[in-house]
Parts: C-alpha cells; sequence; structure tokens
C-alpha cells in the first residue's frame, strides 16, 4: 500500500503543506483507521474559500459568519471531542472577517479516534497514536 496517494502541489509545498498535513484525501482507501485518524487529526487549515483538508464529515468550512454575515468560517482544528466516545470530534472554526469563534461537535462513526479494549471493568480506550487528545496528549494512550 503506498504511504500516500496523492501529494501537495507546488503552491502548498512552498506553503510549507506535507502528505501528511493533506488529511484524509491524501491516503489510499483502504488505509488503517489509525492511520485515518492521525490524518484527520493532523491537516493543516485552509483559507476560507479554498476546500478544507478535513475529511468533510460535518464541516462548516467557507460558510457564511452567523456573527457578521460579511466574513467566512474559517476550519482551523478537529481533535477528539470527547473522553470515552471514540466516534466524536470537536471542531473549531473562527471567521476571516470579525473576532467570532466557534467549537462544535461532530459524530463520525467511520473515523473513530480510538478504539476500545477489554470487556467490562477492565475495558479502556486507546487513543491513535499522533491524535491529539485534549485531555491526553498526543495519543498513543489508554483511557479508563
Amino acid at each position: 500500500m503506498p504511504e500516500y496517494i496523492r501529494q501537495p502541489t507546488a503552491e502548498e509545498a512552498a506553503a510549507g503543506i506535507t502528505a501528511e498535513t493533506l488529511g484524509v484525501s491524501a491516503l489510499p482507501a483502504d488505509a488503517p483507521p489509525a492511520r485515518r485518524a492521525h490524518a484527520e487529526a493532523m491537516w493543516a487549515a485552509a483559507e476560507a474559500g479554498e476546500p478544507c483538508r478535513c475529511s468533510g464529515e460535518g464541516c462548516k468550512h467557507s460558510l457564511a459568519c452567523p456573527e457578521c454575515e460579511t466574513g467566512h468560517l474559517h476550519h482551523v482544528d478537529r481533535y477528539p471531542g470527547t473522553m470515552f466516545d471514540p466516534t466524536v470530534w470537536a471542531d473549531e472554526y473562527e471567521c476571516d472577517g470579525c473576532y467570532f469563534s466557534e467549537q462544535s461537535g461532530v459524530i463520525m462513526p467511520g473515523l473513530p479516534w480510538g478504539e476500545s479494549e477489554g470487556e467490562g471493568s477492565s475495558r479502556r480506550l486507546r487513543i491513535y497514536e499522533g491524535v491529539r487528545h485534549p485531555n491526553f496528549g498526543n495519543g498513543g494512550g489508554t483511557v479508563g
């Protein structure tokens, strides 16, 4: 399996974008869940008006700002949105025309940021390597 199926354009490369920061669109369709989650957590933010580099699920990138109505939302980050449900991600947006920012959640059952291990009282949640969890750092850890 090739590591990446898409490389940055010359313009993207000049801006410091690497294949790793292109998001899930740079991965082969059969990339394993841990690799897809890492890509979803590592994409580089795009300017409003350009395609977002996230997976696109639940994305509000480039929508009109609800506060100033002249600016557009800029999707600046996506990371795990809960401690125990690996299908919930948190999104952060900033307006390119005013001070407005917001955080919202998105449920992505097809793109979890970790996986359950064990049963009953020994059940733990393993955060995939390289996924930045706001409570537990840079991934590879276990919760529970």
